[in-house]
């Protein structure tokens, strides 16, 4: 389940999540937790500007952030940060339009990652 650590948003974000699961980085079975933290990495100028960290088991694995000044399209960043062999031929980032789209390519991604490090792929 997907957990943002901070402020009002947060608190109404977890709220929404007990009356209705969504899919991608929002629901995922026992084994696999992820959160979302911001990072804290903009400036004043961009304080609204999503910008989160992806974390499994206390540990960074990856980041999803908004971009404001590209296409619509593009509008969205998601990369996984943890070193993944290209031979794997696993998709590690990407831009996309939604925030909800970067969940979804992430966990995808990662969840392959994981299928093939745990030999069931």
């Amino acid at each position: 389940m997907l957990h943002p650590t901070d402020d009002e948003s947060a608190k109404q974000l977890r709220l929404a999540l007990l009356k209705k699961p969504k899919p991608g980085l929002l629901c995922y079975e026992l084994s696999m937790t992820l959160w979302l933290r911001r990072t804290g990495l903009s400036s004043p100028a961009d304080a609204d500007r999503a910008d989160y960290l992806v974390i499994e088991h206390d540990k960074v694995i990856g980041r999803i952030y908004e971009e404001r000044y590209v296409p619509a399209e593009l509008r969205w960043f998601w990369s996984i940060t943890e070193h993944v062999d290209p031979a794997l031929g696993i998709t590690t980032n990407c831009r996309v339009p939604s925030l909800e789209e970067a969940k979804a390519r992430f966990e995808s991604s990662w969840s392959k990652l994981r299928d093939k490090e745990s030999g069931r792929a």
